[in-house]
């Protein structure tokens, strides 16, 4: 492992809050995919919520595939932080893989803004045409407001948007 990756890889294990973050980063711009058992041992077994959502996070943009199904059980456990389950849907739209459809879905109408806001922005990338109907009603009908002040309406119509210009293609493909 360059000495670069598994410098950055023990502070995402060890250092502060912001340090930890810095690492994460750190490690994906490296991407080194060998630091992938490690992050999904981090996910699965650290005390703390923070390092773990970090490690979803980083999984994501690593494009971990295998990080799947451990993600997704993660987001189906209502009784895991939010702030965790909200990375983990945000790290299954980049993996951007269709199991995670249902539970992405079966989020859109959690408790918690962030878990919501996350989960329809990755149904951008797995979401299908029969969505479209939550993805809707949850634009119409949601005042909810992400951590970041963005409304959970507007990011369920980019994903309709998303969505039906993917099927567009899709048709246009198969012609």
């Amino acid at each position: 492992m360059n000495p670069t990756v598994g410098k950055a890889l023990l502070q995402l294990k060890n250092s502060e809050r912001l340090e930890m973050w810095e690492a994460a980063k750190s490690l994906v711009k490296a991407a080194d995919r060998g630091v992938v058992p490690e992050l999904l041992e981090l996910l699965a077994s650290s005390v703390e919520a923070e390092r773990r959502a970090a490690a979803a996070w980083t999984l994501g943009f690593l494009r971990a595939t295998e990080a799947v199904q451990p993600l997704i059980q993660v987001l189906s456990n209502k009784s895991e932080p939010a702030a965790l389950r909200e990375h983990a849907a945000e790290a299954l739209g980049y993996l951007s893989d269709a199991r995670a459809r249902r539970a992405l879905t079966s989020s859109l109408f959690d408790e918690n803004a962030d878990v919501v806001f996350s989960s329809a922005f990755a149904l951008r990338t797995v979401g299908e045409p029969g969505d479209v109907p939550m993805l809707t009603k949850l634009a119409q009908t949601s005042s909810l407001v992400n951590s970041a002040g963005e409304g959970v309406s507007q990011e369920a119509l980019e994903a309709i948007e998303q969505i039906r210009a993917r099927a567009i293609r899709d048709k246009d493909d198969d012609a």
